[in-house]
């Protein structure tokens, strides 16, 4: 006979603790497709290199070159998102930012003891260190850093580590379920 008392499955609770974990987390990985930096490309070096050209056929290129820059320009530059502009440091903060999630929800579920899921915060607080240290060091030589400025990609993907430290910090100080 089936006794439906029996079947029953524990689920935890979720806490705003949680949310904000989460929350984090998914914000992290809808930054990852935003535009990290914005790039402006040098219309004025396109015209230049153009008048040094002596061939007209070379000079209408560069013409059309120094055109196209400056119409992507006015559309807000090109976009590098997270994903296109690092090769590994993306990489590690969704894993790091992932990971605090799972010990999170493993500590919630009564796997995991409270002794390891209480630094399940530095997970999300190295993940918003390498944010950080991308976002203050420039992708290009120093003749070039006027061309690139950082897009809203790095603020929502530091926002986001940041929310995974918070989260995964607050629900440390709740008990297990």
């Amino acid at each position: 006979r089936h006794d439906a008392a029996s079947t029953r499955v524990a689920v935890p609770a979720v806490g705003l603790a949680h949310l904000v974990l989460l929350g984090g987390a998914g914000l992290v990985l809808y930054a990852l497709w935003q535009p990290f930096y914005l790039v402006k490309l040098p219309v004025a070096a396109f015209a230049r290199i153009g008048e040094t050209f002596t061939d007209p056929t070379l000079r209408l290129y560069a013409s059309a070159a120094a055109r196209n820059a400056a119409r992507i320009n006015a559309e807000g530059g090109v976009r590098v998102s997270a994903w296109d502009a690092f090769e590994r440091i993306d990489v590690a903060v969704a894993a790091l930012c992932a990971l605090a999630v799972v010990v999170v929800a493993l500590r919630a579920a009564g796997h995991v003891s409270r002794d390891v899921a209480r630094h399940a915060w530095v997970l999300g607080a190295a993940a918003a260190g390498l944010v950080g240290a991308r976002m203050l060091k420039s992708p290009v030589p120093e003749p070039m850093a006027d061309y690139v400025r950082l897009g809203r990609g790095s603020l929502m993907l530091l926002a986001g580590a940041l929310a995974v430290a918070v989260g995964a910090w607050l629900s440390a100080a709740r008990p297990a379920r």
